[in-house]
């Protein structure tokens, strides 16, 4: 589908957050863990994820997003801890916390999810849990992983970072053997 892109909608983390990232995954390396890691250039908190759209449709999502972001006023949120999805007995993805000023992330996620139904893009179904991925295990995870997740948390501890967000991103995706390539098709900086 070379005239489809895949596409999603995200914050991109700043410098500060990408080394919390890279300290994490040192960390959960130490604790043992084996993963497919995140490159912490790489990490961002998705907003919503749109899969494959025909490339024409680009000029009409960046409009979209730049009447939402117009609206927003900018805030910060606080990352850290870890934890995995969907669970700890099945664990797939190491993730990092995202807490601080989430009820205006829900907002702003809600919003892009409403100019998108107005461009009929198909909302999520999966509820909105703010994370930034870290890596994605390996299957099957080792008998020890309950005790590796737990040394991994006790490194991790209270360490946290402040992350401003003042804009949202459309991200172009393309999957490769080396790992995801993201391309940045527009950014929609806040008016607030």
């Amino acid at each position: 589908m070379a005239d489809h892109w895949r596409l999603f909608i995200a914050v991109i983390p700043d410098r500060p957050t990408q080394l919390l990232v890279e300290q994490t995954q040192a960390y959960a390396r130490a604790a043992g863990l084996t993963a497919r890691w995140v490159k912490p250039a790489g990490v961002h908190l998705t907003l919503n994820f749109l899969g494959d759209q025909p490339q024409e449709r680009v000029a009409a999502l960046c409009q979209a997003l730049q009447q939402v972001a117009a609206t927003q006023r900018s805030f910060s949120l606080t990352l850290g801890g870890v934890g995995v999805f969907p669970n700890r007995q099945r664990p797939r993805v190491l993730w990092l916390g995202v807490g601080g000023a989430v009820a205006p992330l829900t907002a702003l996620q809600q919003a892009v999810t409403v100019a998108l139904t107005v461009l009929e893009i198909p909302a999520e179904t999966r509820p909105f849990r703010p994370h930034l991925t870290v890596g994605r295990l390996r299957d099957p995870v080792p008998a020890s992983f309950i005790q590796q997740l737990d040394r991994l948390q006790a490194s991790v501890g209270q360490r946290t970072v402040s992350l401003p967000v003042r804009q949202i991103t459309l991200i172009r995706s393309e999957l490769g053997s080396g790992g995801a390539r993201y391309t940045p098709c527009c950014v929609a900086p806040f008016g607030g």
